[in-house]
């Protein structure tokens, strides 16, 4: 995706708040649930003033991106029946990483033991 923002905007004490928080309605609660496996996202930061030295270097980028489109990990959420969540959909106490907040919550810690792929 591109971005007319800095990235600086788009962290956790950005006006946007961080990316990955932005997406998460978008990766977690429509493809994640409709059982696609959502990948990180590949910005492009600050397109609407992109001077030309920085387009040659965005596209090799993405051209990486792509070449390991269908190898990189997806987002490790956790699943609904994997015993990390109460009958009100609650993340149960005990089951987050020690500091995490927030939506990443809903990552599992461990990303290779209850990942659908």
């Amino acid at each position: 995706m591109t971005l007319g923002a800095r990235e600086t905007a788009f962290s956790d004490r950005g006006i946007h708040g961080r990316l990955t928080d932005v997406l998460h309605p978008l990766q977690h609660g429509l493809f994640w649930f409709t059982g696609m496996t959502p990948l990180e996202p590949f910005a492009v930061y600050d397109t609407d003033r992109m001077p030309p030295e920085r387009y040659a270097p965005a596209r090799e980028a993405y051209a990486r991106r792509l070449d390991t489109l269908f190898t990189d990990p997806p987002i490790p959420f956790r699943t609904l029946t994997g015993g990390d969540y109460d009958h009100d959909m609650r993340l149960l106490p005990g089951r987050e990483r020690e500091g995490t907040t927030g939506l990443d919550l809903h990552k599992h810690p461990d990303p290779h033991s209850d990942v659908i792929h």
